[in-house]
């Protein structure tokens, strides 16, 4: 497919960035990635103001990037690349690498940041009810910054991947990994929410977890239905009280899991029939979506 990288169409194996742009050499980039719906990309403002928070922790000047600083701009390059590529839709993924700079880490801002904008197809929907989760020994550890940018940085997320893989997994299950003292933290790609007592819970920033836009959506739109909502520390022990789990991110959008596996058996099984707060967040998260 053809990605927009530096201000022009090129095919993906074309564009190449000098080795000494410090994306590379020391993971300063930071990225987003979200699909469209109908052609129109969804929650782009809130990406793109992540995008922006995560350039000023890194030190890169996203005012010299038109994809950082221009939503209107950026909605031009997506429609060139749906048409480019004969796609409705697809998914997205904008990259500001901070570029290179003479000797080592500069002691100023990145004022030359890199762009580039990849495109691939939208991942195939199976006939699953739901999602699995598998409990990971992998912990999420401490981030340089809190809130954590969505940054290079994803060592953390390849090794629970790769730990993912040697369990009994299906394509599409997730896993999930605790913090280092035992709170619950994040999905590997995703946020993980609770079901108690009506109430809708889902872990704190203060958990190490990247703060996803699906999650912030899915608070915002609980506060709409008048649906009681917090962040606290959770533990593995208020999993077994949940009456519904989900897990958020801007492709699985908000999908109910099934069951939360441990090495050694069954953590939870979700009740039969469908959780009423769950029903009523993905109905409304529906309604947001591009017409």
């Amino acid at each position: 497919m053809k990605i927009w990288f530096e201000g022009k169409l090129v095919p993906e194996e074309a564009a190449a960035l000098p080795v000494n742009d410090h994306g590379f050499l020391f993971g300063a980039n930071l990225f987003e990635t979200f699909r469209t719906y109908r052609g129109s990309p969804f929650l782009l403002e809130q990406h793109l103001a992540r995008l922006r928070s995560g350039c000023d922790a890194f030190g890169i000047d996203w005012r010299q990037s038109r994809l950082a600083s221009d939503q209107a701009f950026v909605n031009e390059v997506i429609r060139s690349l749906l048409l480019e590529n004969q796609v409705d839709d697809a998914v997205f993924r904008i990259t500001v690498s901070a570029g290179t700079s003479p000797g080592g880490i500069p002691a100023g801002p990145y004022r030359e940041p890199r762009e580039i904008v990849f495109i691939r197809p939208l991942p195939k929907r199976g006939n699953e009810p739901g999602v699995r989760i598998h409990l990971l020994n992998t912990r999420r550890l401490p981030p340089e910054f809190t809130p954590r940018p969505k940054s290079a940085h994803f060592i953390t997320c390849i090794q629970a991947h790769r730990e993912l893989q040697t369990r009994r997994s299906a394509s599409g299950d997730e896993g999930l990994m605790l913090t280092p003292d035992g709170r619950l933290s994040e999905g590997v790609t995703s946020n993980i929410f609770l079901v108690i007592n009506d109430h809708l819970l889902t872990p704190d920033i203060s958990a190490h977890l990247l703060p996803g836009i699906t999650r912030d959506a899915v608070l915002r739109l609980a506060r709409e239905l008048n649906i009681e909502s917090s962040t606290p520390a959770l533990f593995l022990d208020d999993i077994e009280k949940a009456a519904a789990v989900f897990i958020t991110n801007s492709l699985r959008e908000i999908t109910p899991a099934t069951e939360i596996l441990t090495p050694d058996g069954t953590l939870w099984r979700a009740p039969p029939g469908p959780s009423p707060i769950v029903s009523r967040l993905i109905t409304a998260y529906r309604s947001l979506l591009p017409k």
